[in-house]
């Protein structure tokens, strides 16, 4: 590889750990730098992955909607022209993410579903547990809670199976909601303070689209449960080791 090259991956990598750590402005500056270099190196492959990186970080920055989509389906075009399959299912799924914060959980959905078959094609798991999870958050808005709740299961256990805890406390949370919609509010409450414990002990923040369904959930939760309830299933729900916490989710027994 040239130094150029070097530098261009170096600076689309320390933007994707800016969105992990949710420092979109500097992120959307290292991938717009990377994204210039790529083009300039007539790199098409890392050209489409920029593309796509620099999207999230529009999406997460205010007024960045518009700008995020456009720069997503650049990059979801250029990865189907080259036929970079694990490029189109990782864009076909932020396609899903930018539909679904716009208020367009149609084209979310369809974005989500054609991810994931491709991803199943592929026995890409882990590219599968993500669309599967986000497929939940469209079945609870349409009102399909137990789809809604087989669906973050199943991407829970894929998770679990590839031992990747990265995704694993953001899967507690979003478990929350269909648990709740379900009528077992104490459960929810109990998976929204695990998810919260264990985000803040392994320094990890909820991406800006799960973010806001879960605080629609907890607030759907608190409506339900006196404030002495919600605390009391809450803390004990802090209380679990990462263990305790995904062995709970995981069980059917809905008066524990």
């Amino acid at each position: 590889k040239t130094p150029l090259a070097v530098r261009a991956q170096a600076l689309n990598a320390a933007g994707w750990l800016s969105y992990e750590l949710d420092e979109h402005e500097q992120g959307r500056i290292y991938n717009s730098e990377a994204l210039a270099l790529f083009r300039e190196l007539k790199d098409e492959v890392n050209t489409a992955w920029a593309l796509t990186f620099l999207s999230t970080q529009f999406r997460a920055l205010p007024g960045g909607s518009k700008e995020a989509l456009t720069l997503c389906e650049e990059g979801l075009a250029l990865f189907q022209r080259l036929d970079d399959r694990p490029g189109i299912i990782w864009a076909l799924n932020t396609v899903g993410e930018l539909s679904r914060m716009d208020g367009d959980y149609t084209r979310a959905g369809r974005a989500y579903e054609e991810s994931l078959a491709m991803a199943r094609e592929e026995g890409d798991k882990l590219r599968q547990a993500l669309p599967l999870g986000n497929l939940g958050y469209v079945a609870q808005q349409a009102g399909d809670y137990e789809r809604a709740e087989a669906a973050h299961r199943e991407s829970l256990a894929l998770l679990l199976e590839l031992e990747n805890n990265r995704y694993i406390p953001q899967d507690l949370a979003i478990l929350a909601g269909p648990v709740a919609a379900q009528g077992n509010q104490e459960k929810a409450a109990r998976l929204l303070g695990a998810s919260e414990a264990l985000l803040e002990k392994m320094g990890l923040v909820l991406q800006a689209a799960d973010q806001v369904e879960i605080e629609r959930y907890e607030a759907a939760v608190r409506e339900q449960l006196d404030e002495a309830a919600f605390e009391a299933a809450w803390s004990n729900g802090r209380g679990m080791s990462f263990n305790e916490a995904v062995a709970y989710a995981l069980s059917e027994d809905l008066e524990r």
